[in-house]
């Protein structure tokens, strides 16, 4: 459905807490409940899988002219459904960027879960890590732009893996609005005003946090985030051995165990 405020398409799931589910950059909302619709089968949640600006079924980016309209557009939206209700905020990549500086804003936010989150958005100034292909099934694919771009990110290689990376990454890839998001890239306003105070500002809140990471993530790495996260108050970081970029395909089961605990953390 589309809010007519907002202009954002999303999809919401069941009664409950309100969870809001943050994508990664040229992704949709597929990408986040082809994972989560299989972690959280528990009927207390209210989830919202939003597809963001020039992504999905959001095809409006009229006013966003930067990541600062993007939060600003999410904030409204998050502050109109969830009625003073406590919230939690779920993001992957470009997601969890969007998820740490929403939770600095807003008082309703208890609690951030983050798959390989941006922490520095001009990718020259990043520490990435050196990506591996693990090969655990036999792979009888004929080569594609798509095959070379899932063994470029995914480490486990196998069926099941590129099954699933054809089922909830290929969409986003496809709707996305890249030369729209390529100009606010290279106009440097990707980037948050306040991004080198995130983390300060998340110890201030106090707010329960749990992010995942990748040891062989060639986006975004994984040394930034251990770095600057650690220390924050209310801060769990893992960082996954055999997996890298694309995370919850990668590591699964990582992923869902994670989830259990933070929320036994966060309440």
């Amino acid at each position: 459905m589309l809010d007519t405020n907002s202009q954002l398409s999303y999809q919401r799931i069941g009664t409950g807490q309100p969870v809001y589910f943050l994508h990664g950059l040229a992704l949709d909302s597929h990408s986040m409940s082809a994972v989560y619709e299989r972690i959280l089968k528990s009927n207390s949640y209210e989830k919202y899988y939003i597809d963001l600006p020039g992504m999905g079924s959001s095809r409006s980016v009229e006013g966003i002219h930067s990541s600062v309209d993007v939060v600003n557009r999410l904030a409204d939206f998050i502050k109109s459904t969830s009625r003073g209700r406590s919230v939690v905020l779920v993001g992957h990549s470009y997601g969890g960027y969007l998820c740490n500086e929403l939770a600095c804003q807003l008082r309703c936010v208890k609690g951030v879960f983050a798959t390989c989150p941006v922490i520095i958005a001009d990718e020259r100034k990043r520490r990435v890590a050196s990506h591996k292909n693990i090969i655990t099934g036999e792979m009888n694919v004929e080569k594609s732009t798509s095959f070379t771009d899932y063994v470029s990110i995914n480490v486990l290689i196998n069926p099941e893996t590129w099954r699933q990376y054809q089922h909830s990454i290929l969409p986003g890839l496809r709707s996305f609005n890249r030369p729209f998001w390529d100009e606010i890239q290279q106009t440097g306003r990707y980037a948050l005003p306040d991004e080198a105070e995130i983390p300060h500002r998340l110890n201030d809140r106090n707010v329960q946090i749990h992010t995942l990471l990748g040891h062989m993530d060639n986006v975004v790495g994984y040394e930034d985030q251990v770095k600057m996260l650690r220390y924050v108050a209310g801060s769990c970081v893992d960082v996954v051995e055999h997996a890298g970029h694309n995370l919850p395909i990668d590591a699964f089961g990582a992923v869902e165990s994670a989830w259990h605990h933070f929320k036994r953390m966060a309440g």
